[in-house]
Formats: structure tokens, sequence, C-alpha cells
């Protein structure tokens, strides 16, 4: 992966974090534009793939990744 790509990489996911904190508390049984999504979903998906991606580029078991998160 080139450097551009892991900075652009970082920016995004810096920009959803930013996304995900600024929501209210009462939002996260909201819809979200995925049908039949809430936004709790959406957040869980990307972050799935977000650790899918951090195991794949670590060479670690998904397993193990989320075991050690605490």
């Amino acid at each position: 992966m080139s450097k551009e790509i892991a900075d652009l990489l970082v920016d995004l996911v810096r920009g959803f974090d930013r996304r995900v904190h600024a929501a209210d508390d009462g939002a996260w049984d909201n819809p979200s534009p995925c049908e039949g999504w809430s936004a709790t979903d959406v957040v869980n998906h990307v972050a799935g793939n977000l650790n899918a991606m951090a195991a794949a580029l670590t060479g670690t078991a998904l397993a193990e990744l989320y075991a050690a998160d605490p």
C-alpha cells in the first residue's frame, strides 16, 4: 500500500470517527441511508470492515484481534 493511499485511509477513518463522536446519544436507532439499517448498524459494519482490514494487514487472525479488544 502506498503512503498516499495509507494517508487517505487514515484521513477517511478520522473523518468517520469525528462523525460518530458528533452524533447525539439518542440518534443511534435512527434509520440510515442504507435501507433497513440504523446508524448503529452502519457503524458496526464499518468497524467490522476496519477490523478485518487490520487483521489482514498484520497477519493476525480476526478472532485474535477481537479477543485483544478491551
